[in-house]
């Protein structure tokens, strides 16, 4: 039997470190009609990634054999991906490569990306859809951004390769210019929704506003990540709200960043929570 609720409002207010990297850190957890949000309290010094630490992710699986025999439902992977490190990994992208029965290669890089930060041992799911005739699929390696640093680390041979990218970062806390709160309306056996409202505090307009929303099962991972648009311009005050509908298995959401234009600037922020960091574009 179906049934409704309404949940308590939280607002997702959140007070930011002057860090701009992941640290070993104390935190507490404020949780409210399952919606979680996690405050940082301290940090630690910055750990520099260099090739003695950049094998930062442990994967579920390597390998995926015998797909074709399944059925296509069946044949979707869900690959888990651990932040082994003691540093933020963010945006962390899976390379791999498609086999057919005989072992000839369908497809020979392919890739799928989480597209969120993941703090310190922190895990999260990728999805991985095998193209007709595959039966069977190896990730080859990985890649991640950490601190302006793109590091790609092969899976077979342990080589990495780290590039430096030129990008204008800052702390956040000058860049969190939205207000945003979230309200369970509909708890369902197969899913559950939440209304979300989003209000510009800051002293100009905001364009293109894209909320990055993560779904969490009951062990507190990260099942999976959406970009959830406002489709609106707000003034300064202004207000909207957006619907979230989550998958059968997700217990709560996390609002881990947004991205905006600011059309006084000329500029696009996209603000990152977990790292506490913003990008300017």
């Amino acid at each position: 039997m179906k049934k409704t609720k309404i949940g308590a409002v939280l607002s997702i207010i959140v007070i930011l470190g002057a860090s701009l990297s992941g640290c070993t850190q104390t935190k507490k957890v404020i949780d409210s009609t399952d919606i979680k949000i996690n405050i940082d309290e301290k940090e630690g010094p910055k750990v520099a990634v260099d090739k003695d630490n950049a094998n930062a992710i442990k994967l579920g699986k390597i390998r995926f054999d015998k797909l074709e025999s399944k059925t296509e439902e069946d044949k979707s992977i869900s690959e888990k991906i651990e932040n082994n490190a003691n540093f933020n990994v963010a945006y962390t992208k899976l390379h791999y490569s498609e086999y057919d029965k005989t072992g000839n290669v369908i497809t020979e890089d392919a890739t799928v990306a989480f597209d969120m930060t993941l703090k310190p041992n922190e895990k999260g799911f990728v999805e991985i859809v095998p193209n007709e005739f595959v039966d069977s699929i190896k990730i080859k390696s990985y890649e991640y951004y950490a601190q302006s640093k793109c590091i790609n680390v092969d899976i077979a041979t342990g080589k990495v390769s780290i590039e430096k990218r030129s990008l204008k970062i800052q702390n956040s806390k000058q860049y969190e210019s939205l207000l945003v709160s979230a309200t369970e309306t509909l708890d369902t056996e197969k899913a559950k929704t939440f209304n979300v409202k989003i209000k510009n505090t800051s002293a100009t307009g905001l364009g293109n506003i894209i909320l990055t929303v993560a779904h969490l099962n009951d062990k507190g991972e990260y099942t999976s990540v959406d970009h959830i648009s406002c489709g609106t311009v707000l003034k300064p005050s202004d207000e909207t709200s957006v619907e979230v509908t989550t998958d059968k298995g997700c217990q709560s959401i996390e609002i881990v960043g947004y991205m905006y234009d600011d059309l006084k600037e000329n500029e696009s922020v996209d603000v990152d929570f977990k790292s506490h960091i913003a990008i300017i574009h």
